[in-house]
């Protein structure tokens, strides 16, 4: 799940990279009638006073809102009220430029003027840019409500020392290894970002929010090794970091690699709800000692034979697992993702028997269990007469044309299922 926090709020289009061919297309919008009683004319003239100076060729915006930067609908802004952009030579840059705003309307109770130049040219705003409200006040307090720009009504001309540098925050994560199983030079660390829960987040089709990677050094391993996020969402109130060794060169985490979500948390503990990784939000650094393995998880199966038919002692017990709906598998090509098999004997058949599952997939979202014994010994099946079910007490056929629903056992350690079901042609 995507944080579109910070897009929403710089909605407004002269902020938006690629909205620029939206609403400059003549790079001026400084033709507000200002109504039959407006008074029109106010000079803003920006100068460069900083360490930070824009070069010949950038683009100064000067902009106009008519309300309160706090009290803007982010969900159905169109853009400022007015905008000029003009293209700086450098005796604007040596000496200041001057913008009339032919016509505003000064009658308007507020009158919020800001500058942009866009240093990177990459449609702005971004990282290292210089923008800024009159008078003093960045974008980022301004948008965030920290501190609102100074009331322009009023006033006829206004000057903007624009100095103020874009700096979005970082995010030091240093990342140690600290336990028995320690990577090889050459493997890939990456280390993940996310604005939502872990939980929360569909990886495979959004992905994770921010995505570091290195490949590992001698000198890594030994002393640990610092990755770095920047441009991070300045309003993002949750920020969750995970970092995980890529082993087997396949581009995500699997079992017996390295993998830890901060602070100390095991993939295990957080997929099955019992820890959560810690929220980070206005951290500047933090460091993850990375020991934690992804183990696969078990699952113990008991079979009670608690029906009219019983197998025979020798008869094959198979319990299977799907890692999708059986309602969405055909059976006779594609087959349980894991099997278990077992030759029964008279204690089995009288008291129950438990196979247990090890290593399943830490990531599976549905598993589904079924049992069948193979009362005819014909290897093939099930068959007319065999003894199958599907977890929790559902006909195999039922399930398989989604007439019925199989239970979704993840998270569980531990089931039973009395087998009683015998298997009749559909």
């Amino acid at each position: 799940m995507k944080n579109l926090s910070f897009k929403k709020i710089l909605l407004i289009p002269f902020l938006v990279t690629g909205m620029f061919a939206l609403l400059f297309i003549s790079c001026e919008k400084d033709d507000n009638d200002g109504g039959s009683s407006g008074v029109k004319s106010l000079a803003v003239t920006v100068n460069f006073t900083g360490s930070v100076t824009p070069e010949v060729g950038d683009e100064l915006t000067v902009f106009v809102f008519n309300s309160k930067i706090s009290e803007l609908d982010f969900d159905s802004i169109s853009g400022p009220d007015i905008y000029v952009c003009l293209t700086l030579t450098q005796s604007d840059i040596d000496n200041g430029v001057t913008v009339n705003l032919d016509t505003i309307d000064l009658n308007k109770p507020h009158i919020y003027i800001g500058a942009l130049v866009d240093i990177n040219n990459d449609g702005g705003p971004s990282q290292g840019d210089l923008a800024e409200f009159y008078e003093n006040v960045t974008l980022m307090d301004a948008f965030s409500n920290v501190a609102q720009p100074k009331n322009c009504h009023g006033l006829s001309s206004v000057v903007i020392n624009l100095d103020e540098v874009i700096t979005m925050p970082s995010l030091d994560v240093t990342v140690n290894f600290t336990g028995t199983k320690i990577p090889s030079v050459g493997e890939e660390l990456f280390v993940v970002l996310v604005y939502a829960p872990f939980l929360e987040v569909d990886m495979e089709n959004d992905g994770p929010d921010g995505l570091l990677s290195h490949t590992l050094t001698a000198g890594d391993i030994t002393n640990g090794i610092t990755l770095t996020f920047t441009d991070l969402d300045p309003f993002a109130a949750e920020i969750y970091i995970a970092a995980f060794v890529d082993s087997d060169g396949d581009g995500s985490p699997g079992k017996g690699e390295l993998i830890e979500c901060y602070q100390d948390v095991s993939a295990a503990a957080l997929l099955s709800g019992a820890a959560n990784a810690t929220n980070v939000a206005g951290e500047t650094a933090i460091t993850i000692n990375l020991d934690e393995v992804l183990e696969g998880s078990s699952l113990a199966v008991t079979v009670n034979f608690t029906g009219s038919t019983k197998p025979s002692v020798g008869s094959k017990l198979n319990v299977v697992i799907f890692y999708y709906p059986l309602s969405g598998i055909d059976i006779e090509i594609e087959g349980p993702d894991v099997v278990l098999s077992h030759f029964l004997t008279a204690d089995d058949i009288t008291n129950g028997k438990t196979l247990t599952f090890t290593d399943l997939d830490p990531f599976a979202d549905e598993i589904y269990v079924a049992a069948f014994a193979d009362l005819y010994d014909d290897g093939e099946g099930p068959v007319e007469g065999d003894l199958v079910e599907v977890y929790q007490d559902v006909d195999v056929a039922a399930a398989l044309s989604g007439e019925a629903n199989a239970t979704n056992v993840v998270g569980e350690t531990a089931i039973i299922i009395n087998l009683d079901l015998v298997f009749h042609m559909p």
